[in-house]
């Protein structure tokens, strides 16, 4: 697994390759709206991407194979995006250290 802090402003940047099969995107700001696409080939995209604001977490299963490139978009500010490859993320499911599947939910809280 490979982690990275990546600086993203308005203008697209590459945030993984297309070999990276496995990819998984965090901004590092609540207050910051980005879009986030993926494209066959290695060059910035020219289509509106995925729209996203605050610190979730995307990955493959969300903006699809290809390059991955983000850029924000609420004006000049910049920021640090937190990109993981090579991450195994399995069936996407939560699951306890045993690997046995979360399921018991008491009020808030989620046991692990």
């Amino acid at each position: 697994m490979a982690t990275s802090n990546v600086t993203v402003t308005t203008s697209w940047v590459k945030l993984a390759d297309g070999a990276d099969t496995n990819a998984a995107v965090q901004c590092n700001r609540d207050d910051a709206t980005y879009e986030i696409a993926s494209v066959a080939a290695e060059t910035a995209p020219t289509v509106v991407g995925l729209r996203i604001r605050g610190r979730k977490i995307v990955n493959r299963e969300q903006f699809g194979a290809g390059f991955v490139y983000a850029k924000l978009i609420d004006g000049s500010v910049s920021t640090s995006f937190i990109v993981t490859t090579d991450v195994d993320l399995g069936d996407s499911i939560l699951r306890q250290r045993d690997g046995s599947p979360i399921t018991q939910r008491d009020g808030e809280y989620l046991y692990v």
